[in-house]
């Protein structure tokens, strides 16, 4: 007859609930991390889409003042209001007409062309994720800037800084995200110039 002491197959409760608290407390590390990392691209993409939103804009209106014959600018609710006058061919009669974009701000639907938004935010109904138009100006490059000669002052007026501040606000968790972002460019209107 064999007396010895033999050990059960299996774990004992004591060894089940350890390895349980073990699992769990991974799972949990697991579920928080792969949290915060879903957090951080979701904000990485309120970023980009702002990011994409300013330089978008502006080059739009660059590359319609490097168009423009006439320049006007005046100002409405503390931001720049750009009317240009732009030579087009007509394609049914091939005469030379002038379209008249105007640029303008609204502070909550952006930078608007002729009253319509220029470019909508994907995300801009979102509850959590806010963005507004800080800032949105255009003037000739001031006499102060470079080294022009009172001969090149025609250069000078004909040259315009565009500048734009976006601030968005990302609601997380407990706590609020806010960052700026600024553009800005220098645009020659060769046509305005000649």
């Amino acid at each position: 007859m064999d007396l010895s002491l033999t050990r059960p197959n299996g774990f004992t409760l004591l060894e089940a609930i350890t390895s349980l608290i073990i699992f769990a407390a991974i799972a949990l590390g697991l579920t928080y991390t792969f949290s915060e990392i879903q957090a951080y691209f979701r904000q990485q993409t309120y970023f980009e889409d702002a990011d994409h939103y300013g330089n978008t804009v502006l080059d739009m209106i660059a590359d319609s003042l490097m168009l423009a014959t006439e320049v006007t600018l005046t100002s409405r609710n503390g931001y720049s209001v750009i009317d240009l006058k732009i030579p087009h061919r007509s394609t049914e009669t091939g005469q030379i007409v002038n379209s008249h974009p105007v640029f303008f701000a609204d502070e909550e639907k952006g930078v608007l062309l002729n009253g319509e938004p220029i470019w909508l935010f994907k995300s801009f109904k979102s509850t959590t994720t806010v963005y507004e138009l800080q800032d949105f100006w255009c003037e000739p490059l001031p006499a102060s800037i470079g080294n022009y000669s009172p001969a090149l002052s025609k250069i000078r007026r004909s040259t315009y800084v565009l500048s734009m501040a976006v601030r968005l606000k990302v609601q997380r968790k407990s706590s609020v995200v806010k960052k700026v972002f600024k553009f800005r460019r220098k645009v020659f209107a060769a046509n305005d110039y000649l």
